[in-house]
C-alpha cells in the first residue's frame, strides 16, 4: 500500500477485494497498545480522528475471506469479463477519436458500454447468490450485507445507463422515452409482488353501508403509478360491472371503473391509445410524444370528473385519487408514494404534457422528492446516495458515493472513465482527469492484492495512458503537460506491477515482458512508453533474475540465452566459467 501508519506489524494477507466491510487496517499495521487479537471495533477506537483519515476499508468482514470461492473466484472473473469489455471500449473511443471535435461520436458510444457493465454485475450478483446456500449461518449474514450493496451497485449501474443514453446523441432510427425508461427501472427493482398481499376487499362493511378500504386502494394506485397494468385492471375487474363486488360501488362507481378501464388498456374513438398501447409503442422504438398528447385530451377525462363531482358513489373520492395521479398532480403523487423515488418516477410518467420532459426536468423532480422526504440530510454509508447522484445529475457525487458508501471502487473507476470520455464530469478537463485517474489507481491497488489479478491491473495502467489526451498538433499544451504526467505515473506503477510478480517458469517470464511496453507492438505500446529507461530496466531484470535462477537450478544454455536478452555483463562472466569447467572436465578424462 501507498499508505503508511505506525504500531506493530499485523500478519495479514490481503487476496482480493468485495463490497460490504467490517474490517479496518493500516498497511497492514495496528495502533501501538492495542492486542493483535483485538476485535476491529476495539481497534477503531484506539485510532485518532486524524489517523482514522489513513486507513483502508476492506470491503468485507475478514471472516468471509475463507470462504474462497464464494468471495474470490466469482469478483476475480467478473473483473476480467469486465477489463476485456473495458479495453474493447477504449480500443473503439481512440478509433472514434478523443478530441473534441469527435466528441458526439465518443457519446454515442458510452450507453451500449455501461449496458454491459450493467450486465455483468447482474452475472456477478447471480454467481453470488448461487453460493450464499453453501456458506455457514454467521456468514451467511455477513454476506447478505455485501450482496446489499452489490444490488444497489446493480440498480445504479442500470439507471447510468438510462441517465447517459438520454444525455447522449443518439441514431436516427433509435427512438428512447425517458419518463418510461424510468418506470422500466423502477419496475425491474420494485417487483409487483411488493405490492401484494393485504385484504383481498376493495371495501369493508360498515353495518349496512360500505367504506373503502385503504390498504386496497392504496395497493392499486401503486399499481398505476408503477404502470403495473394488468395488476392494476385485475383489481378494477373487482368493482367493474362484472366483478363481484360492483354491487357495492352503485351505478356511478361502476361506470367510472369502466371509463377508467378504457384509459388504461381500451382504445376510445378515432384510434384513440391506451396507456397499455403507449407502452407497447415504446417497447417497439416507437416515438410516443404526440400519442401521448392524444391520450391526455380524450374525452373520457372530462367524463370521468363530471362523474367524481356527482360523489354518489362510496369510490367517488378513491376514484379522485387515481385520476389526478394519472393527471401528474404533484399533492397527490406525494402524498400516497411510498418513497422520494416513486414521486420522481411517477411524475416524470404523468406530468408529460405538450413539452417533453428530459434529464434536466428529472434533476428538478429528484430536488423536489428529496426535500419533501427530507433525504437531503447525509447519512453516513447511505446505499441509495449513488442513485440519488445520478438522478440529480451530480456526476462527481455517483463517483465519490460509490467507494464512499458501497465501498466499490471497480464502479467508481469505471463510472469515472465514462463520464471522463463522455465530458460528463464538472469543472475542467484536467480535474475529470485527475479524478478518473485517482479512482482507477486505486481500483488497481486492489486488483494487485491479488496474484492472480496482475494482468488484469496492467491493462488499466496502459488504458488509462492510452485514453488520456493524446499528444498532437490538435491538443493543446495544457492536455499534452497532463499527458506526460499521466504517462509518468502510469509508468511508475506498470514497474510496481512487473516486479512484484514471481517468475517460476519461461512461459510466465515471456509473460511478464509481454506486459513491458517496449515489447508490445500492439495499439497499447504504440507511442506511450518510448525512451522509457525504468521500464526497459525492468524489462532486463526481469531477464537476468529467471537467467540467474535457471542457472543455479543447471540449465546453463537456457540461462544465458535469457541473460543475452537482457544485455546483461554476466554472460561473458558465466559463459567463461562455463567453457573453463567444461575444458577442464575434458582433461581430466583425457
Amino acid at each position: 500500500s501507498r499508505l503508511s501508519g505506525t504500531g506493530r506489524m499485523a500478519k495479514v494477507t490481503l487476496f482480493s477485494w468485495g463490497p460490504g466491510d467490517d474490517l479496518v487496517v493500516t498497511s497492514g499495521q495496528i495502533p501501538q497498545g492495542v492486542s493483535e487479537t483485538a476485535s476491529p471495533d476495539e481497534r477503531r477506537r484506539a485510532v485518532s480522528r486524524g489517523a482514522d483519515l489513513s486507513w483502508i476499508r476492506l470491503n468485507l468482514p475478514w471472516s468471509l475471506w475463507k470462504n474462497r470461492n464464494f468471495v474470490q473466484a466469482p469478483l476475480q472473473m467478473f473483473y476480467s469479463e469486465a477489463q476485456n469489455v473495458w479495453s474493447q471500449s477504449i480500443s473503439r473511443a481512440l478509433s472514434v477519436g478523443m478530441n473534441d471535435a469527435n466528441l458526439d461520436a465518443r457519446r454515442m458510444l458510452l450507453a451500449d458500454e455501461i449496458n454491459e457493465y450493467k450486465e455483468l454485475y447482474c452475472t456477478l450478483l447471480t454467481r453470488m447468490v448461487e453460493n450464499v446456500e453453501n456458506l455457514q449461518e454467521g456468514d451467511a449474514a455477513l454476506a447478505k450485507d455485501m450482496l446489499s450493496r452489490l444490488y444497489r451497485g446493480h440498480q445504479a449501474w442500470h439507471l447510468a445507463h438510462i441517465i447517459i443514453k438520454h444525455l447522449s446523441p443518439r441514431p436516427a432510427n433509435m427512438n428512447a422515452d425517458l419518463p418510461f425508461d424510468l418506470v422500466h427501472w423502477m419496475q425491474e427493482h420494485n417487483p409487483s409482488d411488493l405490492f401484494q398481499g393485504g385484504s383481498s376487499q376493495p371495501f369493508l362493511t360498515d353495518g349496512a353501508s360500505y367504506r373503502a378500504n385503504d390498504d386496497w386502494w392504496r395497493a392499486l394506485f401503486h399499481f398505476v403509478m408503477h404502470v403495473y397494468i394488468d395488476q392494476a385492471v385485475e383489481m378494477l375487474s373487482l368493482i367493474g360491472r362484472d366483478g363481484p363486488f360492483a354491487h357495492q360501488c352503485g351505478e356511478d362507481g361502476v361506470e367510472m371503473v369502466e371509463v377508467m378501464l378504457s384509459l388504461l388498456v381500451g382504445g376510445g374513438e378515432g384510434g384513440e391509445v391506451s396507456l397499455f398501447e403507449l407502452e407497447n409503442m415504446v417497447d417497439n422504438n416507437v416515438a410516443i410524444d404526440s400519442y401521448w398528447r392524444v391520450w391526455t385530451t380524450r374525452k373520457e377525462w372530462t367524463y370521468l370528473d363530471k362523474l367524481v363531482q356527482r360523489g354518489a358513489s362510496p369510490i367517488c373520492q378513491k376514484m379522485a385519487t387515481m385520476v389526478k395521479i394519472m393527471k401528474g398532480s404533484e399533492d397527490e403523487i406525494s402524498a400516497h408514494a411510498y418513497s422520494w423515488l416513486q414521486i420522481v418516477v411517477t411524475r416524470m410518467l404523468f406530468g408529460r404534457s405538450e413539452t417533453v420532459l428530459g434529464v434536466a426536468d428529472l434533476a428538478s423532480y429528484a430536488d423536489d422528492a428529496l426535500t419533501v422526504h427530507g433525504q437531503f440530510v447525509r447519512k453516513p454509508e447511505d446505499e441509495e446516495s449513488v442513485i440519488k447522484d445520478l438522478l440529480r445529475l451530480d456526476m462527481q457525487g455517483a463517483v465519490q458515493h460509490f467507494f464512499t458508501d458501497l465501498k466499490d471502487w471497480w464502479s467508481s473507476a469505471h463510472l469515472a472513465d465514462v463520464l471522463y470520455r463522455g465530458k460528463y464530469l464538472p469543472f475542467s478537463q484536467l480535474f475529470a482527469s485527475n479524478m478518473r485517474t485517482y479512482a482507477i489507481c486505486n481500483y488497481i491497488d486492489i486488483l494487485m492484492s491479488s496474484n492472480n489479478m496482475w494482468q488484469v491491473a496492467m491493462a488499466y495502467v496502459k488504458g488509462v495512458v492510452e485514453s488520456d489526451a493524446m499528444v498532437d498538433e490538435s491538443t493543446s499544451v495544457e492536455a499534452r503537460e497532463r499527458w506526460r504526467v499521466r504517462r509518468q505515473e502510469m509508468l511508475h506503477l506498470a514497474h510496481l506491477i512487473i516486479s512484484r510478480q514471481h517468475i517460476d517458469s519461461d512461459i510466465k517470464c515471456r509473460h511478464l515482458l509481454q506486459c513491458c511496453p517496449e515489447y508490445v507492438r500492439d495499439i497499447h505500446g504504440s507511442h506511450l512508453w518510448d525512451d522509457s529507461e525504468l521500464i526497459v530496466k525492468t524489462a532486463s531484470e526481469i531477464q537476468c533474475a529467471w537467467g540467474l535462477r535457471l542457472y543455479a537450478r543447471g540449465h546453463e544454455a537456457a540461462s544465458l540465452y535469457w541473460l543475452a536478452r537482457a544485455e546483461s555483463k554476466l554472460v561473458a562472466t558465466l559463459a567463461s566459467q562455463r567453457l573453463h569447467s567444461f575444458v577442464q572436465g575434458v582433461g581430466d578424462s583425457l
